[in-house]
């Protein structure tokens, strides 16, 4: 995915080279720098760390950056039938933990921030603030349990 994106980025007809800043889990292999030409790109930097840490994403900086891209993190391999019901419901977690850090650093408000989710309806999780419940649950006390 980062190699695409890098790759179609850096064309020829882009009027600009916008500089990208990837934080990964580790450092790529030579032939990935090598194909990607990292070293002779002065507009790429990388910073090696987990996105699940917001002292990782301020280095990389989240917080100056006018776009932040988050691609998915989990990898079906193509064939997604195996997957139970659990697995499903986790498939986005990395996206929907991410979009909350985010929020908490203020990038949510300032910047434009793309996500990408395997499953569609998990942009649900993103909503911002807690909402009331219609319906609160009943609370037993021995004091309240006497007076009934």
């Amino acid at each position: 995915q980062v190699r695409t994106f890098l790759q179609a980025s850096r064309q020829s007809w882009q009027p600009r080279q916008t500089p990208v800043i990837i934080l990964c889990q580790t450092l790529p292999t030579a032939e990935v720098v090598d194909a990607l030409g990292l070293i002779n790109d002065e507009n790429i930097a990388m910073v090696v760390g987990s996105a699940r840490e917001a002292s990782n994403l301020i280095k990389a900086g989240v917080k100056e950056a006018a776009f932040t891209v988050c691609p998915a993190t989990d990898d079906l391999h193509g064939d997604s039938s195996h997957l139970n019901a659990e697995e499903w419901a986790m498939i986005d977690a990395d996206g929907v933990v991410l979009y909350h850090i985010l929020s908490t650093l203020g990038v949510t408000q300032k910047g434009k921030i793309l996500f990408e989710f395997k499953q569609p309806y998990n942009i649900f999780l993103l909503k911002s603030g807690l909402e009331e419940p219609t319906a609160r649950p009943s609370v037993s006390s021995p004091e309240r349990d006497e007076k009934r």
